[in-house]
């Protein structure tokens, strides 16, 4: 097949040249005209051996749309009229393109237009209505009834080319958003409800992980997986948000049609008309089930973390405990003695009270700084290095002199980090106790 370019153009030469065995004249006198020459050209390639059915009592007819056809690449089948078409069809279901005269025997081009498109859609068989009768009604009629496009006998090639092709690439493109729907209601999770809250449509994915079948959830609320553990609150503010015109967004407990828990996190809109009135709701989830475990996880080794953390801290206080303790019970036992021996004074009894409340001090900070190392704090602070350094060893200390370990502390005054507290401190104890086990 050929298309003829030309930088000159008058009425005999476009004559002689469209006569010929072409596809399309095309005068050359702007960028556009190489870019739609491309276009046909890309067209020819990409529909090359889709198959045609010609319906035409006339076959003369027939055989100038043969002749156009075959110039476009088109496998061509041809039939007299509707009720030999209709036949040829059901033999070759994958004939893509049907062009139909109107005026036929047994079956017009009307009612051949209305069985076909009892059976498949615009996008699935494309048909394309033409005739010699100049009437608006009939053209209107082919479209009414389901044809994709429509031809005026005689027409030019460019006409032809034209309609043929852009139907065609009609039904490429809706093809071609179908596969993309039909890949995204295979994997993504999506709902819709009316605004009552019943569901009115469902995705494959949604299906697959809720293990139900659509003809149990169509009509239902989304209740159905609803867990137990989640609060009618959730549920009741998430309602009030999207009703008012607002996207909500959130995490869910649902439970499956076997009873098994599994977490989504969940986008819901609200969909609306050209009035901004909304007229359903349109929900996408996302299964976070394996983050959720592995959050419970984490959450069960840190609550494990702290317990062991805090069987060591107990085991640190017990030995800053244990001197302050023996000097305490010392000097009670010295108090007793001297009251036994009726050897003692004010000032010696005032002086002992004196260390011995001094100890009970030391053993009440300790205490103190217990219950600071195990206060939560949940976000990230400005902590002062030296104050919690200073906290640290003032636990640690007794094991160190035990040990008869020396440290020293050198930090920058006021020196601040940003900084999680417990984790930063609970690893400087454990790379202190790790020091201390080495020595």
């Amino acid at each position: 097949p050929s298309i003829v370019l030309s930088g000159q153009f008058n009425d005999d030469l476009y004559d002689i040249i469209t006569n010929k065995n072409v596809i399309d004249f095309v005068i050359k006198n702007r960028e556009e005209d190489i870019d739609y020459v491309v276009k046909v050209i890309d067209n020819i390639s990409r529909y090359k051996h889709y198959k045609v059915l010609v319906v035409d009592d006339s076959t003369l007819s027939r055989t100038v749309l043969k002749k156009h056809l075959k110039l476009l690449l088109f496998d061509i089948y041809e039939a007299k009229d509707g009720i030999e078409a209709l036949k040829i069809l059901k033999e070759n279901p994958d004939i893509k393109l049907i062009v139909t005269d109107y005026h036929m025997p047994n079956m017009d081009g009307f009612e051949l237009t209305l069985q076909i498109r009892k059976k498949y859609k615009k996008f699935e068989k494309v048909i394309i209505g033409e005739t010699a009768h100049d009437s608006k009604d009939v053209s209107a009629k082919f479209l009414k009834y389901g044809a994709n496009g429509y031809l005026a006998k005689p027409f030019t090639k460019e006409e032809f080319n034209y309609t043929i092709h852009n139907s065609m690439e009609y039904v490429e493109q809706i093809n071609k958003i179908e596969e993309q729907l039909l890949v995204i209601d295979k994997n993504i999770n999506s709902s819709r409800t009316d605004l009552k809250g019943d569901i009115i449509y469902v995705s494959d994915a949604f299906l697959k992980e809720s293990g139900y079948e659509r003809n149990e959830l169509i009509g239902k609320s989304h209740n159905i997986l609803r867990h137990p553990d989640t609060e009618a609150k959730v549920y009741r503010e998430l309602w009030e948000n999207i009703i008012d015109g607002k996207t909500w967004r959130g995490e869910l407990k649902n439970i499956n049609k076997s009873g098994d828990t599994y977490w989504v996190d969940v986008t819901i809109s609200p969909i609306l008309d050209k009035n901004g009135e909304i007229v359903a709701f349109n929900a996408i989830r996302r299964d976070i089930t394996d983050q959720k475990q592995k959050e419970a996880q984490e959450k069960l080794l840190i609550k494990q973390t702290r317990s062991s953390a805090m069987g060591e801290m107990l085991n640190l206080i017990s030995h800053h405990w244990r001197q302050p303790l023996t000097k305490v019970s010392l000097i009670l036992q010295d108090i007793e003695d001297r009251f036994m021996l009726k050897d003692f004074d004010e000032e010696s009894i005032l002086k002992e009270s004196a260390e011995a409340i001094k100890q009970i001090g030391e053993m009440s900070k300790t205490i103190s700084y217990f219950m600071y190392y195990f206060q939560a704090y949940e976000e990230e602070m400005e902590i002062d290095l030296f104050e919690v350094f200073d906290n640290i060893l003032s636990i640690m200390s007794p094991s160190f002199e035990e040990n008869r370990i020396k440290y020293d502390i050198s930090i920058e005054t006021n020196k601040k980090i940003y900084a999680f507290k417990n984790e930063f401190t609970q690893g400087v104890i454990n790379i202190l106790k790790n020091s201390l086990e080495a020595f």
